[in-house]
């Protein structure tokens, strides 16, 4: 168990009464789509792991809620600005630590550099030689994780918005040499791609762990916020 899992544990007190009376505010629960962890199905709704892990915690917390989907900038926006909306999934960091309460951990994530089998040695890459171009949306921890990564700003390609499709279309026309992505993330890449996904292959010796959470701005009802941590803590222990 990570240990931001075992500290969320240990702030929820499991002989804390019942969760009781509703709130009387719906909360809206906003994300971009980010596969696998909440997209858009053929019917529209919105689905994913994280989003049935929301579900089942909100119904424990007896919570009314409303799922929306909105573009990453103006979901941070809402989520900055309003008590009553919540954001996920958005990954913890020292930079962002006092601007958010971290309700839920929802899922790790650990984001490597993936490449074309073949057109590279992913045993020898060296990111601050400026060898290599990437590409990074400005309000997500993706520039954050190439300036660790010691790459130069003149090979990265910063955006005020980026989607899959324009990352996909940048890679496959040698714009970008990686896609910085987690294992399950990559499968999203595929389809745009038009290649397996046995024909990527990931850089060794890069690798930046993150946790995902729910999370709202520092005035998000103290009630909220215990009664939703109960009833994640009452979903971990009936999967145990």
């Amino acid at each position: 168990m990570l240990a931001s899992q075992l500290l969320f544990v240990a702030k929820v007190n499991a002989s804390d009464a019942k969760i009781k009376s509703p709130e009387t505010n719906k909360i809206t629960i906003l994300s971009d789509f980010i596969p696998p962890y909440v997209y858009q199905d053929e019917q529209g709704n919105i689905v994913g792991k994280d989003v049935d892990k929301l579900k089942k915690i909100f119904k424990l917390a007896n919570i009314d809620y409303k799922l929306e989907y909105r573009p990453w900038n103006r979901a941070l926006s809402e989520v900055k600005n309003q008590s009553n909306v919540l954001m996920y999934p958005i990954s913890r960091t020292p930079d962002r630590e006092k601007e958010f309460q971290w309700i839920i951990p929802l899922h790790s994530l650990n984001y490597r550099l993936y490449g074309l089998k073949g057109s590279f040695d992913p045993t020898n890459v060296d990111l601050k030689s400026g060898k290599y171009t990437l590409t990074c949306q400005d309000t997500t921890i993706l520039c954050k994780i190439l300036e660790v990564f010691g790459v130069p700003e003149r090979s990265i390609i910063r955006s005020s918005s980026l989607e899959i499709k324009q990352v996909a279309r940048m890679f496959r026309s040698g714009r970008i040499n990686f896609l910085i992505v987690d294992k399950d993330g990559l499968s999203s890449y595929i389809p745009e791609l038009g290649i397996e996904a046995s024909e990527m292959i990931a850089v060794e010796n890069y690798n930046y762990p993150v946790m995902e959470y729910l999370a709202g701005n520092t005035q998000v009802s103290k009630s909220v916020i215990k009664k939703l941590n109960l009833a994640a803590l009452q979903l971990q222990d009936s999967t145990k």
